[in-house]
C-alpha cells in the first residue's frame, strides 16, 4: 500500500511538472504565449458574460538588441530574466505576465479599468529604470516602453485580436515618440 500511495505521489508530480513546463517560459519562468492566448481565450468571454473590464499591457524591452550586440545573448537573456522577476513580483495574483517573443511581454490584469492598468504600467516602468544589472564586468541599465488598452464590453464588443492589437499599436507609438513611456490606445 506504501509503494501504490508513493507511486501516486510520483506520478502526480511528474504530471504537475509536465504541466508547468508546457504553459511556462523556460528562460524567463513566466507564463509562454501559447498559455497566454488560451487564458484570453477564456476571459475574454468571462468579462463579456459579467460585464467587467480587462486590462491588456504590451511590454518591450528598448535597445534590446544592443544589449545582445554589445555583451552577448547569455547576458542579454539576464536581462530578460531580471525584468521578468519585476513583472512577477509587482503584479498580483490573478494577473497573468507571459513572454510573448523575444524580448515582448505581455500582462493581461482581469477586474482593471483603464486607470489601474496605467498606474501598474508605469510602476513597472520605473522599477525597471532603476534597475541595475551586473553584465560582465559593467552595471548596465534598461528601460522599457509599454502599449495599455482596456476591454469594456459595456463599450462594445472586441475580439482578442483586436484588444491585442490596440495595445501593440500604443506600444508601438510608445517606441516611435522616444521609448521608455507608455502609451494608451481604446
Amino acid at each position: 500500500k506504501e509503494m501504490a500511495e508513493k507511486l501516486a505521489v510520483e506520478a502526480w508530480e511528474a504530471k504537475e511538472m509536465l504541466r508547468e513546463v508546457s504553459i511556462k517560459d523556460g528562460l524567463t519562468n513566466l507564463f509562454n504565449h501559447k498559455y497566454f492566448q488560451d487564458i484570453m481565450d477564456k476571459e475574454i468571454p468571462r468579462v463579456e458574460r459579467y460585464a467587467h473590464v480587462m486590462s491588456l499591457i504590451m511590454v518591450d524591452i528598448d535597445y534590446f538588441k544592443k544589449i545582445n550586440d554589445t555583451y552577448g545573448h547569455p547576458q542579454g537573456d539576464i536581462v530578460l530574466r531580471s525584468i521578468a522577476d519585476v513583472f512577477d513580483q509587482t503584479i498580483r495574483k490573478p494577473d497573468v505576465a507571459a513572454r510573448y517573443g523575444g524580448e515582448e511581454f505581455a500582462i493581461m490584469l482581469p477586474e482593471t479599468d483603464i486607470k489601474g492598468a496605467v498606474i501598474l504600467a508605469e510602476r513597472l516602468r520605473q522599477i525597471v529604470e532603476k534597475l541595475e544589472m551586473k553584465l560582465g564586468d559593467k552595471i548596465v541599465k534598461v528601460t522599457i516602453s509599454l502599449g495599455v488598452t482596456t476591454y469594456d464590453p459595456g463599450r462594445g464588443r472586441k475580439t482578442k485580436a483586436e484588444i491585442v492589437d490596440a495595445a501593440d499599436k500604443a506600444l508601438y507609438s510608445s517606441k516611435k515618440t522616444g521609448r521608455n513611456k507608455l502609451s494608451i490606445m481604446l
